[in-house]
């Protein structure tokens, strides 16, 4: 099989597509073949590979026009990876990649200007490939530079001149102004960008600093350098590889390999960023000096390994440690939550849309920075909190934060720094560094990140994009010493056959990730649930506030308190009916949750039973128990008459609210007024006068009748609050 048939069965060698054709173009005219067999053969090949129709025709042309290649040049089998597989430059062991320190010398051989010619071609480029070069120098602006655009000969060519000794065709014109060369193969049509057939290297100089400077920078960053020449001046030209695939990438690669090299304080000439850009020829005289070939195939293998050498060289990981157990019980950190959070850890708090998670946050918060307790935990002293708003305007977080003070009745503290960022939010990975330097020096022990959908960017389905993700909150951290808390959404459908660290939506890493999960999920709430729930907190409701204004109340029902008030405390029963309304009425709209934890840290707790009562979660006794979830225990979610689904009661409360108060009102006026001897109900106008005695406030003959219809309707339903 000969080189064209080879070619015509091999894949394409990405980047290198426009040479192959020319290379075989060029033995098929060698061959006798005519140009429109090589344009049909060829062209095929080429077009399956990628190539447009305008490339085929413009390679085959200039391939016919050059002179003919032999045709037993054999073609390089495809490497591995195509025109990024850097395998096959071999390494030199390291005590021959030391660079030598001082000048170039002042005098060379042929010989030895051959060896360096050859080797730095043997280095640079691969079999077949075109290389340019330029002989001719002329004075430019004080300085010798390139006269022209040059020639090109096939690398193979070269080195076979070189090993003859005829340097004549490679070196034969230049002068003491040096002769010139190109690091990227050439498509013989020309020597500017759009030539370049292969974007395999890339050339950093630096004419700013001593040279021995630059040798010992180069060694440090362990560059990928397939040839270092000393330019016979005041530089080093460093070929390096970067293996790019196309223009775009070179351009990529290139701006990187040159940010990280001035930040290393390797002060490059920014002028070298082409492709096509001249370097200097090893081998050559130059004003005295030898533009000596220093170095081949040293540092790193190619441009993947160098860049993760470079990763994991600046990642200020710690150091390893011996593990010492002979001293007794190693210290952890101290806690912040008792039993559930440390100083430096994750808790999430997970749960579905209208779970109150904000308020649970604002809570905890609250309880954190006054030193107390939440969800059962104790915070053992008073700590410092950043708490960063990304939803709510900062009026309205302000306004929620006091009302929820006011129920945990805590006054005067000033330890939360609250950072208003709604309609301001960046990607946690923007936000992070802001964060950790604004309050670098502040003490903070808790930052608390609500919501973290604002700041969320990628797939939330990907654990490597989540993982990546999660680093930040750990980067957080770490730099601060500081407890993170943030919240998160529960995946769609029901809950209940999940276990409680796998129902955040998205991937498993929001699972895996914190220290310490707390898990919301609702319970459904049924009718007859819900008046036992009405009865215990009007009740409640109602003994607080007669005790309040120093009365003893008896035991027993809402009715039976009602009665008492009316008979032994006539002047505070307005009160007492507004307290035992207020409280059926949120027994109307809380919902019932089921908190669950997974830590990491420690034992995990027994779940706990609340209510959501605005605007903060409750214990919820043994009023929930047996309650249970949608898809709980084979449940589908729907509850019968006896449970009503989650959510619904949540969904008709705010409007029910109001018009329990005003059958409470009408019941409580209603029971102010003694009986009449003969039993007959006490007409609207004595009513209307009870009501305004009670409540301070006259009502109309129509609010009445309209009180009259909610209390029926009430009644009806089977709810709390029946109008007497």
């Amino acid at each position: 099989m000969n080189a064209i048939d080879r070619y015509l069965q091999a894949p394409p060698i990405e980047g290198q597509r426009n040479l192959e054709l020319y290379k075989h173009a060029a033995f098929a005219l060698n061959d006798g073949w005519p140009q429109s067999k090589a344009q049909q053969v060829l062209g095929e090949k080429a077009r399956r590979d990628g190539l447009t129709d305008h490339e085929i025709t413009r390679t085959i042309a200039s391939a016919y026009r050059a002179t003919p290649r032999p045709s037993s040049m054999p073609t390089p089998a495809p490497r591995k990876g195509g025109a990024l597989d850097w395998d096959s430059f071999t390494l030199l062991p390291p005590e021959q990649q030391q660079v030598p320190a001082g000048p170039a010398p002042e005098t060379i051989t042929p010989e030895e200007s051959a060896k360096q010619i050859a080797d730095y071609l043997r280095a640079v480029f691969e079999p077949g490939e075109l290389v340019g070069y330029v002989q001719r120098t002329f004075e430019k602006g004080g300085r010798m530079a390139p006269a022209d655009a040059g020639e090109w000969r096939d690398r193979d060519e070269l080195i076979a001149l070189c090993e003859a000794g005829d340097l004549a065709p490679i070196i034969g014109q230049a002068t003491d102004g040096g002769a010139f060369i190109r690091f990227n193969p050439l498509d013989g049509d020309g020597a500017k960008d759009a030539n370049v057939t292969a974007y395999r290297h890339a050339l950093i100089e630096s004419d700013s600093m001593p040279v021995d400077k630059q040798r010992e920078l180069l060694q440090k960053l362990e560059l990928p350098i397939s040839a270092l020449v000393h330019s016979g001046g005041k530089s080093l030209h460093a070929i390096v590889r970067i293996g790019a695939a196309d223009r775009a990438e070179y351009i990529t690669k290139v701006a990187k390999l040159y940010e990280i090299c001035e930040a290393e304080g390797l002060k490059l000439d920014a002028q070298n960023r082409n492709p096509s850009r001249l370097s200097r020829m090893p081998g050559v005289m130059r004003n005295g000096r030898v533009q000596q070939l220093e170095a081949v195939n040293i540092g790193r293998a190619n441009w993947q390994e160098w860049r993760a050498y470079m990763i994991d060289r600046d990642d200020d990981l710690p150091a390893m440690q011996t593990l010492d157990i002979s001293n007794g019980e190693p210290p952890v950190r101290p806690e912040i939550i008792e039993g559930m959070l440390r100083e430096g850890h994750k808790l999430l708090i997970a749960g579905p849309s209208k779970a109150g998670k904000s308020f649970l946050l604002q809570q905890l918060a609250l309880s954190a920075s006054a030193g107390g307790e939440w969800l059962g935990h104790r915070i053992d002293r008073p700590r410092k909190v950043l708490y960063v708003n990304l939803e709510l305007d900062p009026q309205s977080s302000r306004r929620r934060f006091w009302t929820i003070a006011q129920k945990l009745h805590i006054r005067e503290k000033k330890s939360i720094t609250i950072w208003d960022l709604r309609g301001r939010a960046v990607s946690l990975r923007e936000l992070a560094p802001r964060l950790i330097r604004r309050v670098s020096d502040a003490g903070v022990e808790l930052i608390i990140i609500d919501p973290i959908y604002k700041v969320l960017t990628g797939d939330e389905n990907s654990a490597s994009e989540m993982a990546e993700f999660c680093n930040l909150f750990d980067l957080i951290s770490t730099e601060l010493n500081a407890a993170i808390v943030y919240c998160h959404h529960h995946s769609k459908g029901a809950q209940g056959h999940k276990s409680a660290q796998d129902r955040s939506s998205g991937s498993g890493v929001f699972a895996r990730d914190p220290d310490a999960i707390v898990d919301l999920i609702e319970l459904m709430i049924g009718n007859e649930r819900r008046d036992e729930i009405a009865e215990s907190w009007a009740v409640a409701a109602m003994r607080h506030t007669i005790t309040q204004h120093g009365r003893t109340p008896p035991d027993g029902s809402a009715d039976e308190l009602m009665r008492w008030t009316h008979s032994n405390a006539d002047d505070i029963a307005h009160e007492v009916a507004e307290a035992r309304a207020t409280a059926q009425g949120a027994a109307q709209i809380a919902t019932g949750w089921r908190v669950e934890s997974t830590l990491r840290e420690f034992a995990t707790p027994a779940p706990r039973k609340m209510f959501f009562r605005y605007p903060i979660h409750v214990d919820a006794s043994d009023l929930l128990t047996g309650a249970f979830a949608a898809g709980e225990n084979g449940q589908a979610g729907a509850a019968g008459a006896s449970e009503s689904a989650p959510g619904e009661a949540r969904g008709q409360g705010h409007h029910k609210i109001a018009r329990l108060i005003v059958a409470e009102r009408l019941r409580a006026a209603v029971q102010s007024i003694p009986p009449a001897p003969d039993g007959k109900p006490p007409s609207g106008r004595r009513i209307r006068r009870a009501w305004g005695d009670l409540f301070g406030s006259q009502v109309s003959h129509r609010k009445l009748q309209q009180a009259i219809a909610w209390a029926t309707e009430i009644e009806q339903a089977g709810q709390p609050g029946r109008a007497q």
